[in-house]
């Protein structure tokens, strides 16, 4: 094991590797969250089925990285402009898509890797890239209950925001925005 952490842009040929890290994230983070229920009945074709048309083509204004260890994908980002809904269609409370210029829509480690600064490393090169391409403000959501995610976004400078909703599987979770303004 070499443990150099290289990240870089995620490709097409990344989609099984990146569908599966998703789903096992999802069940570690989201336990006691979430309903177990829908926990268990996630797949990794499910979320294939999401990423497929994010990786098929270039976009630079939404980049989307992953970290890679020992030949492993252990992390990755997607982000890009701000949205003015959640990504299920619920409204968002304050037009955050007026204030923040860039949103981080996902950011997840490898479970067994957590602690180790992966998390630290691929959230500075995806604001990099995001300054790169004129960004100066950025916010991401957490679901209200994440404590673990809360914390790290407070400790590389978020601040606490509204709360909303968002949707999933036809439960209301409540989420909170974390703003890096200008």
């Amino acid at each position: 094991m070499d443990n150099v952490l290289n990240i870089r842009d995620a490709t097409l040929d990344d989609l099984t590797e990146i569908s599966s890290l998703h789903v096992r994230c999802w069940q570690h983070a989201y336990r006691g969250i979430l309903d177990q229920t829908y926990l268990d009945s996630l797949r990794p074709e499910v979320f294939a089925r999401y990423h497929e048309p994010r990786l098929s083509t270039t976009n630079v204004d939404q980049p989307f990285l992953v970290a890679v260890q020992d030949s492993q994908i252990v992390a990755f980002t997607r982000a890009g402009p701000t949205r003015p809904k959640s990504p299920t269609g619920d409204p968002l409370p304050g037009e955050p898509h007026k204030r923040f210029s860039a949103e981080i829509f996902a950011i997840y480690v490898s479970p067994e890797l957590i602690g180790r600064g992966i998390g630290r490393k691929i959230w500075s090169a995806t604001l990099d890239r995001l300054r790169n391409r004129g960004h100066q403000s950025f916010c991401v959501w957490v679901l209200t209950e994440n404590a673990s995610g809360r914390r790290f976004y407070e400790r590389v400078g978020g601040i606490a925001g509204e709360e909303s909703e968002i949707t999933l599987a036809g439960t209301a979770y409540r989420q909170l925005l974390y703003g890096w303004p200008a």
